[in-house]
C-alpha cells in the first residue's frame, strides 16, 4: 500500500535544519525501523533554497523486490512556498509530472 511507503516531509526537514532557506546543503536522509533500530533506507540529498523557491536533488539506488536488480535514480525536484496566515512561509514540493 502507498501508506506503507517511505515519506519525505519537507517542512520537517526544514524545521530540523536539514534544508535551510537561503542556503545550500548536502547530506543524507535515513529511515530506520522504530522497533529494531535497523536502517531500512537512505537517500542522498542536495538542497539549494532561496527565500521563496528552491530545488532538491535526490539520489538513491533501489532494488526490485523479486529479481534483486538495482536501479539508480537521480532527480531534481522544484520547491515553492505559500504565505501563511500568521506570517512565515510553508514549503511545498512541485510534483514534476503535474507542476
Amino acid at each position: 500500500m502507498v501508506e506503507d511507503g517511505l515519506t519525505l516531509n519537507l517542512n520537517k526537514l526544514i524545521r530540523e535544519r536539514t534544508f535551510c532557506p537561503n542556503q545550500e546543503r548536502s547530506g543524507s536522509i535515513v529511515w530506520t525501523n522504530s522497533v529494531t533500530g535497523e536502517r531500512t533506507a537512505w537517500i542522498s540529498c542536495r538542497a539549494a533554497l532561496e527565500e521563496e523557491h528552491g530545488r532538491v536533488r535526490l539520489t538513491y539506488t533501489s532494488a526490485h523486490p523479486w529479481s534483486g536488480a538495482t536501479h539508480r535514480s537521480d532527480y531534481w525536484i522544484e520547491l515553492t512556498t505559500t504565505p501563511q496566515l500568521f506570517g512565515g512561509r510553508r514549503w511545498w514540493f512541485i510534483w514534476p509530472k503535474r507542476g
